[in-house]
């Protein structure tokens, strides 16, 4: 147990070293699993500006650690 919490916080750790959040990954997996923004767009129920603005987000946290790392 003392090793998942260890886990979850080292993740909790990188996330915030990365600026990125779980609504951007679960955003970034469904725009990968439908193939498009306008299918995840339906799926997930969110409006396709909501979901391309959260992308740019993430790319903009990963590249911005991809620079300075």
């Amino acid at each position: 147990m003392r090793g998942l919490v260890r886990l979850c916080g080292h993740l909790g750790d990188l996330a915030l070293a990365l600026r990125i959040n779980l609504r951007q990954i679960e955003c970034f997996n469904q725009v990968a699993a439908a193939g498009s923004i306008r299918k995840s767009s339906e799926v997930i129920g969110v409006a396709q500006p909501a979901i391309t603005r959260t992308i740019k987000d993430l790319e903009t946290a990963l590249g911005a650690a991809r620079q300075s790392g």
